[in-house]
């Protein structure tokens, strides 16, 4: 939601300031519902990772994405 929506770009240096500005060739919209400014994406599923989780191998939250999708 807040990266690159326009695909192609072009440049184009403005002949009075010697300014170079991108010219989008075209607008993509991101089909989403839960965006958070600055955050990205709310996650449709909770899951935490705890350090003792991380560094016993465990993945906590691919664990609750699968019983997710079952």
């Amino acid at each position: 939601m807040e990266g690159p929506t326009a695909g192609i770009l072009f440049f184009m240096k403005l002949p009075a300031s010697d300014i170079t500005t991108r010219i989008p060739m075209f607008r993509q919209y991101n089909d989403v519902e839960n965006f958070e400014p600055g955050m990205g994406l709310t996650p449709d599923v909770f899951a935490t990772q705890t350090k003792s989780d991380l560094l016993k191998g465990v993945d906590t939250i691919l664990k609750a994405a699968k019983q997710w999708t079952e």
